[in-house]
């Protein structure tokens, strides 16, 4: 039986090109979302066929890691619990 996943060097790259695009990115929040949503509908799109369920919670969680530490750079003051809480709003 054949089982195939994303490579981890294709994990890595898209890793760094959400990182950068997110850090790089000059809009507004719904903005981010939405293209932030193409990009990833797209790569899982690609990616559906295979065992590619640990990359996907993967790249879930850097996502999130991402958009909070984006967060905590617009908003220096505000404590971390309470961005994570917004966050999940």
């Amino acid at each position: 039986m054949l089982f195939a996943t994303p490579s981890e060097k294709a994990i890595s790259e898209f890793t760094v090109e959400l990182s950068e695009y997110i850090t790089n990115f000059r809009g507004s929040q719904q903005s981010l979302i939405e293209s932030l949503n193409r990009k990833l509908i797209g790569w899982a799109s690609y990616h559906k066929y295979t065992g590619a369920h640990d990359a996907f919670s993967y790249i879930d969680t850097v996502v999130d890691a991402f958009l909070l530490n984006l967060c905590r750079s617009k908003h220096k003051k505000a404590p971390l619990e309470y961005l994570q809480q917004k966050s999940l709003h």
